[in-house]
């Protein structure tokens, strides 16, 4: 007897397996009065969305890319997006990054300039050329002394 499976049958395996994931019901279009997601209730949410990720392969959550656009849009307000920082508080999320004058540059205000931004990774071997190429400690220093906020404090 042959054990390899044929589409079909690879197909209503993976149907079985996600029905095992998803309610019953299933997400009604527009009220969701149970969790369509029961089977994974037992996991902390944001490890419940990224395994229903992995196992259906949808998204939980929308592009960081298209987040941004509904901030510019004022679909969501930077006082959404502090309030749910909120529910994330890591130990350094007071620490000071850097002190300018007044200004208190925290780690949290990091975090929220590149929720709202993004932040490209630069290769640590370009570190020094780019800030050079760029004159960032300059501009970091004239705007600091005339008090003029960073890209990552409000909408500038």
């Amino acid at each position: 007897m042959s054990t390899t499976k044929t589409p079909r049958e690879r197909l209503r395996a993976k149907v079985v397996h996600a029905a095992e994931i998803l309610h019953e019901q299933g997400a009604i279009s527009t009220f969701i009065h149970t969790n369509p997601l029961h089977g994974l209730e037992h996991l902390p949410f944001e490890r419940a969305v990224a395994e229903a990720e992995r196992l259906l392969g949808g998204r939980g959550y929308l592009p960081n890319k298209e987040f941004r656009g509904l901030y510019r849009s004022d679909r969501i307000t930077e006082q959404d997006i502090r309030e749910g920082m909120t529910s994330y508080k890591p130990r350094d999320d007071e620490e000071a990054i850097a002190i300018a004058g007044e200004r208190v540059i925290r780690a949290q205000d990091v975090r929220l300039g590149h929720l709202l931004y993004g932040i490209e990774a630069l290769d640590p071997t370009h570190l020094s050329w780019q800030v050079d190429r760029d004159h960032a400690t300059k501009r970091f220093r004239y705007r600091a002394r005339k008090g003029i906020g960073f890209p990552f404090s409000g909408r500038q």
